[in-house]
């Protein structure tokens, strides 16, 4: 295991969000504005700063009765196997180790915003595919262990892959921590620019719902928007040109 150095920060109890504002995409969106506001409002409880520490809990489980633990149900042949690789290097423990990370992220500060996540975001699952619109991919590539949670379950596993993953390929220090910058910078702007690439449906107020029609209006832009069904092609690809 990587050894972590203690904070000295308090660990900031984790946010309860209404999840009505961020809820499900069959009924009527909380307006931008307001979820926005909620969204800065939840900084003064969970500031982004506190998402960069992590100081072991004196109760903390012991990680190997963890790891038993979660073999439970494998098949039993195949479990050495996978405490094999595991023991290989240390990024493949962190590969095998979800559940360790889950008990460590279950303790941390959290905006309480749960929305479907991976639940296993590491690099490794990270890989090129084909898209509907027919163009290379490069995105997560394994979902069985998704589940409604934290985003920041997906984001904290996600920049701790690549720094083991740095160190284990003879990175130094600085850079895999530049390295680590720039996925959490890039995390951001991918999100944002998702967020903007569906704000002529979003913002509709009367919802733009149709029976699979081939272009639907939306009624607060004036913008017709054609059908990714009916036209193969995605909203997201058809805004990207628009831009």
């Amino acid at each position: 295991m990587t050894h972590v150095r203690a904070h000295a920060h308090a660990p900031t109890p984790p946010a309860t969000t209404p999840g009505q504002a961020y809820g499900s995409l069959r009924t009527k969106n909380t307006p931008r504005a307001e979820r926005y506001a909620l969204g800065r409002s939840l900084r003064q409880q969970v500031p982004r700063s506190s998402l960069s520490h992590w100081t072991p809990s004196a109760d903390r489980r012991d990680v190997l009765e963890l790891l038993e633990e979660s073999h439970g149900g494998r098949t039993s042949w195949l479990v050495p196997v996978r405490i094999g690789r595991m023991i290989a290097s240390p990024y493949g423990f962190l590969r095998g180790a979800a559940v360790v990370m889950a008990e460590d992220f279950a303790r941390l500060p959290a905006t309480g915003i749960t929305p479907v996540i991976c639940g296993d975001a590491h690099v490794g699952n990270i890989g090129f595919y084909g898209s509907p619109e027919r163009e290379l991919v490069l995105d997560l590539n394994d979902f069985d262990e998704a589940h409604p949670g934290s985003w920041e379950w997906d984001l904290r596993r996600l920049v701790a892959s690549v720094w083991v993953a740095g160190r284990q390929n003879g990175m130094s220090e600085d850079l895999c921590a530049t390295a680590a910058t720039s996925c959490v910078a890039s995390y951001r702007t991918q999100l944002w620019d998702l967020s903007d690439q569906l704000m002529a449906l979003a913002e509709c107020p009367q919802g733009c719902s149709s029976k699979v029609p081939t272009r639907v209006r939306c009624q607060a832009s004036g913008r017709r928007v054609p059908v990714a069904v009916r036209r193969r092609v995605s909203v997201r690809a058809w805004w990207s040109r628009r831009r």
